[in-house]
């Protein structure tokens, strides 16, 4: 059930094309380890930042939440040095109704709305409530320092690929097409294509990537 419900997250996500934040499978063989990327919001103090996290579903999902750990250092009174989170909805408020991508806006969210009453960083949140000004500025420095990347060395940097909804989309083709070959002949390919909930200009991808990819 895990990677039937993943799958389908992964058809919505690159059809919703969210703006701020996306995610992905780290590779077409392992459904279960993806990586997402955020954008800082131009509001808040990351504005500017790229910063990256490693999600890790259980194969109880969607009834136990996934895993989740930054991969970019962030300076954040919810977020701890190692990468971890004390987000409400991957621990006690977990449901099985939430999705990857009602996981990517909460946690996109939680860049400009802090909760600094249950932190995971006190001293950070102790900064938060009584000297905004300093607390934002020193923030700032960190993100600057961490998670502004510089585009034009941005294909050199080893383990931190960014996202592409087109690459998502090829490499979604590219099971379809192969499961499609395993058990069905070329001819009713497109055919069963035309079945799928995708939208059309999705479908017409679909149907002719056999030829792009060589099958």
């Amino acid at each position: 059930m895990a990677l039937k419900r993943l799958n389908k997250e992964l058809v919505s996500l690159v059809n919703e094309s969210p703006v701020g934040y996306f995610a992905e499978p780290v590779s077409e063989e392992n459904l279960y380890l993806w990586q997402g990327c955020l954008l800082g919001p131009d509001d808040s103090e990351y504005a500017g930042g790229t910063f990256y996290v490693r999600i890790l579903f259980p194969g109880s999902y969607p009834f136990r939440p996934p895993k989740v750990k930054f991969e970019t250092p962030i300076l954040h009174c919810n977020i701890n040095s190692s990468g971890s989170t004390n987000l409400d909805i991957l621990h006690g408020q977990w449901s099985p109704a939430l999705t990857v991508s009602k996981l990517l806006l909460s946690l996109h969210s939680l860049l400009t709305d802090p909760n600094a009453d249950d932190p995971l960083v006190p001293d950070l949140a102790m900064l938060y409530k009584r000297d905004r000004k300093a607390y934002e500025q020193k923030v700032k420095e960190h993100t600057k320092k961490f998670a502004i990347i510089d585009q034009r060395s941005f294909s050199l940097m080893k383990g931190h690929r960014k996202p592409s909804r087109l690459y998502s989309l090829m490499r979604l083709c590219r099971r379809v097409i192969r499961d499609e070959l395993r058990y069905n002949s070329p001819v009713l390919i497109n055919d069963n294509i035309k079945r799928l909930p995708l939208p059309t200009r999705m479908k017409n991808f679909l149907m002719f990537y056999d030829g792009l990819l060589g099958y």
